[in-house]
């Protein structure tokens, strides 16, 4: 399935851009190299996710592979960019917030090479997330231009890994395509136009802990569509997830208005 919906975005991606924003494709060597380690980055990050979840259920998996934060924090650190108090206060609610959010897990003893593995798939998207930052501001990149060469970069990537993998086709019925195709335009192309232009004004760290909002949304949806019950712990940690979500964007626009001041 991410085969194709990482193929189909890096297939239609392209007649958009020949069509609409031909001046988002001219790309130095230098950018096109970088859009492959954040791409292969992330084909990393998937691969090592869903290896892993096949060892651990569902709320463990989540846990784990929602620290990414921390490590976007971390590799931060690691190339010399300062971090306020108010950042790893954030960092603080956001992980307490995802204990309390994805609640007990059936693992008493969970496998260990499920955890490293999920656990290494959120390092993987993190440094996807550093390494698009320091693309973006490093070589003053427009972020459509990002987005072309890393989709293509994870389609091709992913198409060549199931075609290595071998295995008949699943037969996909025309409903199947649709969502699909939805997938792939929605949440793969658009989505990544919005994450990239995010970064490009906030910054990885606050654009992470934005992103831990994904999985309040997942328990809220249940919620709504599949009437699943809340316990109050899942009500309490999505408040934490989400205070500490509106906070990043606060401080992320504040950041963003003093650089066009300085500018």
């Amino acid at each position: 399935m991410l085969a194709l919906r990482f193929g189909l975005a890096a297939i239609l991606i392209w007649p958009g851009y020949l069509t609409l924003g031909k001046r988002y494709i001219r790309a130095t060597s230098a950018t096109v190299v970088g859009c492959l380690l954040v791409g292969s980055a992330n084909i990393a990050s998937a691969d090592l996710f869903f290896t892993g979840l096949t060892r651990l259920d569902a709320a463990l998996a989540s846990l784990v592979f929602y620290t990414y934060p921390l490590s976007v924090i971390l590799l931060l650190l690691a190339l010399g960019e300062h971090q306020t108090i108010k950042t790893i206060v954030r960092l603080g609610l956001t992980l307490a917030g995802l204990v309390l959010l994805t609640g007990r897990h059936g693992q008493l003893a969970p496998d260990r090479a499920g955890v490293l593995m999920v656990l290494g798939g959120g390092v993987a998207y993190a440094l996807h997330l550093v390494l698009s930052q320091v693309v973006l501001r490093a070589r003053g990149v427009q972020s459509p231009t990002i987005v072309l060469y890393v989709l293509t970069t994870i389609g091709v990537g992913m198409v060549l890994c199931r075609i290595l993998a071998g295995g008949p086709l699943p037969a996909i019925a025309v409903e199947g395509w649709l969502a699909i195709i939805g997938l792939a335009v929605v949440s793969t192309i658009l989505a990544r136009l919005f994450l990239f232009a995010g970064i490009r004004r906030i910054g990885s760290a606050q654009a992470s802990l934005i992103g831990t909002a994904e999985p309040v949304f997942a328990v809220i949806l249940a919620y709504v569509v599949l009437a699943e019950r809340l316990a109050w712990m899942q009500l309490a940690g999505g408040v934490l997830v989400l205070a500490s979500v509106v906070l990043s964007a606060l401080e992320g626009r504040n950041r963003e208005g003093e650089r066009q001041a300085i500018g």
